[in-house]
């Protein structure tokens, strides 16, 4: 995983947990964290921070959706699933 991010442990932490709540929201899911990262930087930039993301609007997580479908290709993705995920990956973060 290519970066501009200072802290790694933060990175990873987040697009992991992004992902891992993905994958819980059907049985054939399996995204990875490079696939995270790939939407969130295309919705919050590409240095992106724990404020960003905290900050995240129901418009960010329309568009989180929308990179989740163009993105990865998964087609059951709503603003309700990306929040879902944002708030999963930064509650594991805490």
């Amino acid at each position: 995983m290519t970066s501009t991010h200072d802290d790694l442990d933060f990175i990873s932490s987040i697009c992991s947990n992004f992902a891992d709540s993905l994958n819980k929201t059907a049985d054939d899911c399996v995204f990875c964290g490079q696939d995270s990262y790939e939407v969130l930087t295309a919705v919050f930039g590409d240095d992106f921070s724990e404020r960003d993301l905290r900050a995240a609007t129901p418009r960010n997580h329309q568009d989180l959706a929308e990179a989740i479908v163009d993105v990865l290709e998964f087609d059951l993705a709503t603003p309700q699933v990306a929040r879902d995920a944002l708030e999963y990956a930064l509650a594991l973060w805490s």
